[in-house]
């Protein structure tokens, strides 16, 4: 028997360190709450090594230049509405400016600057430990059906759902789908039967925690995966089909924003109350909708009366950071929101497009979809998992 050691140096090392920390060792070890805002700045020190060293194609410094154009301008957006509206000074106001700019280094870096054979040794270390999570968590999820166990997080349609390690189901559908994505980039299209088990494992133990999120990205995977195999050509009317799949699977989380008096809905609703009457810039960094206009419960609050609801009070507040669109509508305007929605785009499209075909690009499609639907009723581009789900993003390309 004959055991090959993949090349490794300190960005394989260090980024395989950090994908494994947010998959699961956080759960059982004490690690540090910024281990997200280090791997951004690792990526910032890593873009700039890439252009000091020439790495980058015209393209890919194009894309560069137009995110941080577009970055930059919702940034100074933010800022001035900020010192316009006189809500929230100091250091909140810095930190919520950092947060959002976390994701798009990571994803940039990993799909970019990092070479090739970087990123096949990065999904090579993690390959037998993503295998090891889909099946752990499979069968705790069997166990969880039939006896609680502490892996049940409520009740849904009379059936536990299901959360394994994580605090909520939404979490353990994020690391599912990494860890698949993992196994998926290294196997090759030849090797069907290998990828089949545990994308049949991964789609039952989705089931099993009942939300939709993680349901509806599910749907756009198996569509992808068809598509590939077929080698159909991608076109705007199956791009809009399989949005309509994933519309349909995920109504629920839908309907909870949109439709119903929730507290998603209510957060959206007081959302446009901000965005008409801070025209047109917003109230600015850190007033409303983001963790540290919470952490400093923004007066915007307490004027909505935030703080007689249970799921929204200082003192409680479970719920306050369940959106992400009403917190850029509401800080940053109707064009600072249209600008960060642009930059989404351009990075989105420019990794669909590194993708190559067959698994890595299916894989690319079942993140964007997951990225898309989870932003409906999570804070996904400015947390930590997002900036999780963004390396993997990057290693797909």
């Amino acid at each position: 028997m004959v055991i090959k050691l993949r090349r490794q140096n300190l960005v394989t090392v260090y980024l395989t360190l950090q994908m494994a920390a947010f998959a699961g060792l956080g759960q059982v070890l004490p690690l540090a709450d910024s281990q997200d805002e280090l791997l951004a700045v690792f990526s910032l020190l890593g873009i700039g090594w890439a252009l000091l060293t020439k790495r980058l194609s015209k393209k890919e410094e194009a894309l560069l230049l137009k995110s941080v154009l577009a970055l930059g301008l919702v940034e100074a957006i933010g800022l001035v509405s900020g010192l316009t509206s006189g809500l929230i000074k100091g250091m909140p106001v810095a930190i919520d400016a950092f947060k959002l700019i976390k994701l798009p280094l990571v994803v940039f870096y990993v799909s970019c600057c990092l070479r090739p054979w970087e990123k096949r040794t990065i999904v090579s270390n993690l390959l037998w430990a993503s295998k090891a999570f889909i099946l752990v968590a499979f069968l705790g999820g069997l166990v969880n059906l039939v006896a609680e166990i502490g892996l049940s997080y409520d009740l849904r349609y009379g059936i536990r759902s299901y959360k394994f390690i994580y605090e909520n189901p939404a979490a353990l559908n994020e690391v599912l789908l990494v860890s698949l994505v993992v196994i998926m980039l290294g196997q090759g299209l030849r090797r069907q039967k290998g990828v089949r088990l545990w994308l049949i494992l991964y789609l039952a133990t989705v089931a099993m925690t009942l939300r939709a999120g993680g349901i509806g990205a599910s749907g756009i995977l198996l569509l992808a995966l068809r598509y590939e195999r077929q080698a159909v050509r991608l076109t705007w009317k199956k791009a809009v089909s399989a949005a309509g799949v994933a519309f349909c699977l995920g109504y629920p989380q839908v309907k909870e924003y949109f439709f119903s008096e929730t507290v998603r809905s209510k957060l959206l609703r007081h959302a446009l109350v901000v965005l008409r009457e801070y025209f047109p810039g917003g109230s600015g960094f850190a007033t409303y909708g983001s963790d540290q206009a919470f952490k400093h419960y923004s007066p915007l609050y307490v004027r909505f009366g935030f703080n007689h609801d249970y799921a929204l009070a200082s003192e409680t507040g479970f719920a306050m950071n369940d959106n992400f669109w009403p917190m850029l509508l509401a800080q940053f305007g109707f064009f600072g929101a249209l600008l960060y929605a642009y930059w989404l785009a351009l990075q989105l499209l420019a990794c669909l497009k590194k993708a190559a075909p067959g698994y890595p690009r299916a894989a690319c499609i079942s993140l964007v979809a997951f990225f898309l639907i989870s932003s409906l009723g999570n804070p996904i581009f400015t947390s930590a998992s997002g900036v999780f789900l963004a390396a993997a993003l990057g290693l797909c390309g």
